[in-house]
């Protein structure tokens, strides 16, 4: 009989263990999808960091281009330029 007992407590030693090791995979796994997807917001925030840098400098050159057309069009930066009603309320708008 104290065999078949042992041998009943060795099986449920080995059952343990089994179970152990599955609960550590799992958890090991679950970790690594974490990982990943913080590795993946990581990335996506990298871009839009990226995408809105390239588009301020856009937007700077942008400005630049039309302040450059308009000192082209209006002469040196010394002129002003204002509408015709502050001179002659009568002007035409135009």
């Amino acid at each position: 009989m104290t065999n078949l007992t042992q041998l009943g407590q060795h099986h449920q030693k080995s059952g343990f263990a089994l179970i152990a090791t599955i609960s550590v995979m799992v958890l090991l796994v679950l970790v690594a999808l974490a990982m990943l997807s913080l590795s993946t917001i990581e990335l996506r925030a990298s871009r839009n960091g990226n995408d809105m840098a390239q588009a301020q400098a856009n937007a700077r050159l942008g400005l630049m281009v039309a302040l450059g057309e308009l000192q082209k069009s209006m002469g040196p930066d010394q002129r002003v330029s204002a509408p015709a009603q502050l001179v002659h309320q009568d002007a035409p708008r135009g």
